[in-house]
């Protein structure tokens, strides 16, 4: 089948369901279609890992849960994406456009973009593609094999031996069998305190536990006791005033991406992760743990901006307030200004940026909605003593 050919089924496909496709020949590409208009497409933070897959068909997942199928006819590979099971909020997109170094006015536009994409389940976007490759290259593939071949470590077989080894091992340790309750209690009580410190140095120490049996089979055991492990965590994170709305949306998301799984290990190395972004989430909604509704308010609407100019106006509307009660209220609880009060929260949001990310300053600038970086650079400095820069070498230093 020749490139006008892939072109018009692309069409079709994307037109359908609604989710941007590209044609790449030769690792080039050659052909996008969408109906959506980006000023930058979100793909270029991940083509690079898809091109390099050996699969004819697969998917790959990013960290904030968008997922992108791919398959491939002689030297074509179709790429379909970002799609996702729900749709993002503002602050995840914002996180996106800093990745690809948008601008304010860009990033805006990209916010917007991004939000006209169709939520899909990735089942149902792969048994599509399972159909796209047969018409395509007249070869059957299905679903569980695209799950199969998808995993990029060992090799099943090799796992069910490692947890088959592990678990031989176990049993020769009684020490193991009795410290399982005393554990989850520990984690839970990070994770509602929002310690996130204390958790990863306790995590890289924890002792080494014998969970009850849940399946005979050992690829489902393992994913069985992630299920079991984001319940416990999911409330331990309500507990600590995560919305009962988000955490369960959050847990609805790692469980997709954890059913997609067929590696013992990456179930392992995501079970991990989640439990740190819970306990990050509930970090960011304690940065005053004692503080009123009207501050833990407050400071979920600037989180939810930080991209943003912040109006005093746009606070009231958002927390239903009159702008003297606005000011009163935070100089009261803070003894700070509106405006003193949403540059601490910013600098403390681009300290760990510049921690843990190696985004440049000025896109960590236009993410944090500041007018430019030398506003930025004056403002850190004038909280902090010392510039950006300075921080940032002193830290990874």
């Amino acid at each position: 089948m020749n490139l006008k050919d892939i072109e018009y089924i692309v069409d079709s496909f994307s037109d359908l369901c609604g989710t941007p496709m590209r044609i790449y020949q030769y690792n080039k590409l050659v052909y996008f279609h969408s109906f959506i208009d980006f000023p930058k497409d979100p793909i270029l933070l991940e083509i690079n890992n898809i091109l390099e897959r050996k699969d004819n068909v697969g998917y790959l997942t990013t960290k904030d849960f968008f997922n992108y199928g791919f398959l491939k006819h002689n030297d074509f590979t179709v790429v379909i994406g970002p799609f996702r099971l729900i749709a993002p909020d503002d602050s995840t997109l914002s996180k996106r456009a800093l990745l690809l170094e948008l601008n304010k006015e860009d990033t805006d536009k990209f916010i917007a973009s991004m939000k006209q994409i169709a939520s899909m389940p990735l089942s149902t976007v792969l048994q599509s593609l399972c159909m796209l490759y047969f018409m395509l290259n007249k070869e059957k593939i299905s679903v569980k094999d695209i799950l199969i071949n998808n995993d990029e470590s060992m090799s099943f077989e090799q796992e069910i031996q490692e947890k088959a080894s592990d678990d031989k091992m176990d049993e020769q340790d009684n020490s193991y069998e009795n410290n399982s309750f005393i554990i989850e209690q520990k984690l839970n009580k990070l994770v509602c305190e929002g310690n996130i410190i204390e958790l990863k140095n306790w995590l890289t120490n924890i002792p080494a536990i014998r969970p009850g049996i849940l399946s005979k089979d050992s690829l489902r055991q393992a994913k069985n006791t992630f299920i079991a492990a984001i319940t416990l965590v999911s409330r331990s994170a309500i507990k600590g005033h995560m919305e009962p709305k988000d955490a369960l949306a959050l847990s609805d998301l790692y469980i997709q991406k954890m059913e997609a799984l067929q590696s013992i290990s990456e179930i392992s190395t995501l079970q991990m992760n989640m439990v740190l972004d819970y306990t990050e989430q509930v970090a960011k909604l304690k940065r005053n743990q004692n503080t009123s509704p009207f501050l833990i308010s407050l400071n979920k609407y600037i989180i939810s901006h930080l991209s943003d100019a912040i109006k005093s106006s746009d606070i009231c509307e958002a927390l239903f307030i009159s702008k003297s009660v606005l000011f009163d209220k935070i100089k009261k609880e803070t003894n700070m200004t509106l405006s003193e009060y949403i540059l601490s929260i910013k600098i403390d949001e681009s300290k760990s940026l510049l921690r843990y990310t190696n985004k440049s300053i000025v896109a960590i600038s236009i993410y944090l909605g500041f007018s430019s970086q030398s506003h930025f650079n004056h403002t850190f400095k004038k909280i902090l003593g010392i510039t950006p820069l300075q921080y940032r070498n002193k830290k990874t230093g």
